[in-house]
């Protein structure tokens, strides 16, 4: 579902528990590349496709930036060069995991993000996530010039970047994170 919020920011929802059992994970699929860049997510559970799948996006956009919230079941999902051609958006997503634990990997970084960890990967560079079970992660889109004003060297820095967030800086970044999100939705709704 698709609604308008205060401000001309626009809110996404998508569930696969609304689709039948057969096409629940087909689905998804196309959910992942609507609501990011092109992915191609595969099941790695046992569970076989004629099974249940689930799998739920919020999207929101506030102006540039897009902020995410996926909850969903195991998977292994893959950016590489083809699905890069098939959509070249320049961004940088900053994925924080929530709940469940995640791998990134990108650029030679292999990361294991546990709750409040988050990873940044290159939109416009391949990319793997793997989710061994059921996970929450909030995912945030940065216009990659932005991230280059920002910060001096983003591209040779943020792909595949990992930060803990069990302690000093990481920990204080991840709570100013989950912060920003629960202001910017507050804002949304006040307005």
């Amino acid at each position: 579902s698709k609604q308008s919020l205060p401000g001309g920011d626009v809110q996404q929802i998508w569930r696969t528990e609304e689709q039948a059992t057969d096409d629940q994970f087909g689905y998804w699929r196309e959910v992942v590349c609507d609501a990011f860049v092109h992915l191609n997510p595969q099941r790695c559970d046992a569970m076989g496709t004629n099974k249940p799948f689930f799998g739920e996006v919020e999207a929101t956009r506030y102006g540039a930036v897009g902020v995410a919230q996926v909850r969903a079941q195991a998977q292994h999902v893959v950016r590489g060069t083809r699905e890069i051609g098939r959509s070249s958006r320049s961004c940088y997503y900053l994925n924080l995991q929530v709940r469940g634990v995640g791998l990134t990997r990108q650029s030679g970084r292999d990361s294991v993000l546990a709750p409040g960890d988050f990873a940044i990967v290159d939109a416009s560079r391949p990319y793997e996530l793997r989710f061994g079970g059921d996970f929450h992660q909030l995912s945030l889109e940065i216009p990659t010039a932005l991230a280059n004003e920002t910060l001096k060297d983003a591209e040779s820095l943020l792909p595949g970047l990992f930060v803990s967030g069990a302690g000093g800086f990481g920990a204080v970044l991840s709570r100013y994170v989950f912060s920003l999100v629960e202001e910017l939705n507050a804002c949304s709704v006040e307005e």
